[in-house]
């Protein structure tokens, strides 16, 4: 006979456990099946030269209040980036500059005409509604429109929107809905913060890393989590749901999905799936992959330098100072065409590419052959995510599927913080979308 239990949670990543917490709280029974050997989802945390590091979700910032009471919660570490120093950046014409400040140091034209974009967007923006952003008269346009479809004047700018683009959602500015990265501002005050350190979405780190999170989390369930039981059918029959994974059956009264949307696609539905949940599957994640480097000393800082770099037109769009005292610690990021353009090299050849950018933003101290060791991880190489850290709506691609982010479809509720209705894309919209996902079966069940 089948396990029953009211509740199966798809996905053991922070919206999952958030969301399995929530229910067995409720004092509702609850098995939680993860494909992975591991749970944490896009949060990984390993060790480096003595120190935590995270390969996936890595800031938080101002108005992520759940993950800041979480912290406090847990008794973990929050500090700010480090940004004390001159950052640098490598313009498009193979140019080296730096600035003591987080305004690109990149020609004042640039910085003044993506001044003009950003505003222009951020009044569009303002006028969406801010739960569902796809409701309103004249949308159809900039869903159409990409951010590359109005012409911008200075090679810079395309740039430094690319960097924008890239490290928010691991995508280029011609394949992202302009409507779709309205969106994304829900959360935060504005666009600006949205892709800033300080008062921004980057502005502080956990000492610990975001495992320590994850950790909390799963503290009061982890003995309903299993690992390597990637979900095969979810079968809605009447008032009960049979969900299949890795052969076994486990039957309940609701299924709450916590994983990307495009996930949907792997899992046999039935009933089907409805047209606009379909078009949600044809999505996908950005490309993304995350370098962390370890030095024996943080020698940029005898430079006068933050550690901040900035790479237009490179292999690598930014590299961060991740604040140790006793080693030199940098995380570098290589997203969008970069990444893709990444993988199709070797292990060796891509340390090469990133380092040959390092050291011509930092000097030859920063070279591979100095490396005390690095740990890497290429999110569109993983089977189970298939890119970080938020799905992209290609133009014409959100208002066709967003609206099913959230709903319900009979007695599967989706969670994941692309569902979220506040910081998609962050694990403060995992947590936010896992607690809603959560109520909503809650009520269900009566």
């Amino acid at each position: 006979m089948a396990e029953q239990v009211d509740v199966v949670v798809v996905g053991a990543g922070a919206s999952g456990l958030a969301a399995a917490a929530d229910l067995t709280a409720r004092g509702r029974s609850v098995a939680v099946l993860e494909a992975r050997d591991r749970i944490g989802g896009k949060i990984w945390t390993v060790p480096l030269a003595g120190h935590p590091v995270d390969l996936g979700a890595h800031w938080i910032g101002p108005g992520q209040d759940r993950m800041y009471a979480l912290a406090g919660r847990l008794g973990l570490t929050v500090e700010p980036q480090r940004l004390k120093g001159r950052a640098v950046a490598l313009t498009s014409r193979g140019r080296r500059t730096t600035r003591s400040s987080q305004i690109p140091p990149v020609p004042l034209r640039a910085n003044l005409e993506m001044l003009r974009l950003g505003i222009r967007l951020e009044r569009a923006a303002r006028r969406l509604d801010r739960d569902q952003p796809w409701v309103g008269d004249d949308l159809a346009e900039s869903d159409v429109n990409t951010l590359a479809s109005r012409p911008l004047r200075h090679r810079d700018t395309r740039g430094l929107l690319s960097i924008m683009t890239r490290t928010v959602a691991g995508a280029e500015p011609a394949e992202m809905s302009e409507l779709g990265v309205m969106a994304l501002r829900r959360g935060s005050t504005s666009l600006a913060r949205l892709v800033s350190f300080k008062g921004g979405a980057q502005q502080d780190h956990l000492v610990e890393g975001m495992g320590a999170v994850v950790d909390g989390l799963a503290e009061p369930v982890r003995h309903l989590v299993r690992t390597g039981h990637p979900v095969e059918s979810v079968d809605q029959r009447g008032e009960q749901v049979v969900v299949t994974a890795g052969g076994e059956e486990v039957t309940c009264r609701a299924v709450v999905v916590a994983t990307a949307p495009r996930q949907r696609r792997d899992i046999r539905w039935f009933p089907e799936l409805p047209l606009d949940h379909r078009h949600l599957t044809g999505t996908g994640l950005g490309a993304y992959s995350k370098f962390v480097i370890a030095f024996d000393r943080p020698f940029w800082r005898d430079r006068g330098l933050s550690g901040l770099v900035l790479g237009l037109d490179h292999t690598v769009q930014m590299v961060v100072d991740l604040g140790a005292d006793d080693v030199g610690l940098l995380a570098a990021f290589v997203t969008g065409q970069p990444a893709r353009d990444l993988a199709r090299l070797d292990e060796p050849a891509r340390h090469a590419a990133v380092a040959a950018d390092l050291v011509a933003a930092l000097g030859p101290a920063a070279a591979e052959e100095h490396w005390r060791g690095v740990v890497s991880h290429q999110w569109r190489e993983d089977p189970w995510s298939r890119g970080a850290p938020v799905t992209v709506f290609g133009p014409g691609a959100y208002l066709a599927g967003a609206p099913a982010l959230a709903r319900p479809h009979g007695r599967v509720h989706w969670a994941g913080t692309d569902s979220a209705n506040r910081w998609s894309g962050y694990v403060e919209g995992a947590l936010q979308a896992g607690e809603r996902a959560a109520a909503e079966v809650d009520a269900l069940l009566g």
